[in-house]
This record gives C-alpha cells, sequence and structure tokens, in this order.
C-alpha cells in the first residue's frame, strides 16, 4: 500500500542520513580523497532535505484530490530527478572506495553506498505506484500541461 511504501522511504532516509553524518564527522577524512568523500556527503545532507519535501508533498494529496487529480506530478517529476542524482553519488563514491586507504572510512563509505542504493530502489517503487494513479480528472490535466 502507498503508505507502507511511503514508510520505507523514510526509513531508507533516515539510513542515508545516518551514514552521510558518520562520514562527515569522521576525523580521519582530511585532504584528498576524504574531502571528496565529505564532499559528496554534504551534497547528499542537503539532497535528503529535498526529497523529504518531495515526499511529503506525495504525501499531502490524499483521499478526493487524489482520486480526482491523481499524483502530484510535479513531486513525481522531482523525486525522479533526487534518485538519478543519487545515482551520480553512488557512482562517485564507489569509484572513491577504490582509492581510500583507511579501511573504516571504506567500510563507512561501503556502507553509506549501501544504504543509497535502498533509498533509491524505495523511491522509484514509490515513483511507479503514485505514477498508476491518473485520478479521474488526471487524464484531463494532462492533455493541457
Amino acid at each position: 500500500d502507498s503508505q507502507g511504501r511511503s514508510d520505507i522511504a523514510r526509513q531508507n532516509m533516515s539510513s542515508v542520513a545516518q551514514k552521510v553524518e558518520e562520514l562527515l564527522e569522521n576525523e580521519g577524512a582530511q585532504g584528498g580523497i576524504g574531502q571528496q568523500v565529505k564532499t559528496i556527503a554534504q551534497q547528499q545532507k542537503q539532497a535528503q532535505g529535498e526529497i523529504g519535501n518531495q515526499l511529503e508533498k506525495l504525501e499531502s494529496r490524499q483521499g478526493l484530490m487524489k482520486r480526482l487529480f491523481g499524483a502530484d506530478q510535479k513531486a513525481i517529476k522531482n523525486l525522479k530527478q533526487q534518485i538519478e542524482q543519487n545515482q551520480q553519488r553512488i557512482r562517485e563514491l564507489q569509484e572513491l572506495q577504490n582509492q581510500v586507504i583507511n579501511q573504516a572510512e571504506e567500510a563507512q563509505v561501503q556502507e553509506l553506498v549501501q544504504a543509497l542504493v535502498s533509498q533509491n530502489t524505495a523511491l522509484e517503487e514509490q515513483v511507479q505506484a503514485e505514477e498508476k494513479i491518473t485520478g479521474v480528472l488526471g487524464w484531463l490535466l494532462k492533455l493541457f500541461s
């Protein structure tokens, strides 16, 4: 159900946020690769806020509004962009992970990558489910947009 998918997406957001904070607090990640990892983690921290906002927009349209107009298409589009940006950060982190010397830092990067992959999976499932909800007037709105 929609609420269950939303809860899973939120749980994954929390996991990503925790992994990001761990990387940002890592004192050993100074200079070189460590600083690049921290920069990506900082970008992800900002992205988490935007992802949360878009999920709230999807969740706020319920009941009659959702049955009439369908899901919030703008929020769906924005979430798809966030998923793509997550994918880019995953690729960057995977490249950097191979260059990290410190095993503890490497493990942290791997944990963040896994959390991001899980988050993307949950977000993609949420988006796919929302896209199926066109609403009675949704098809009419698509004609004019």
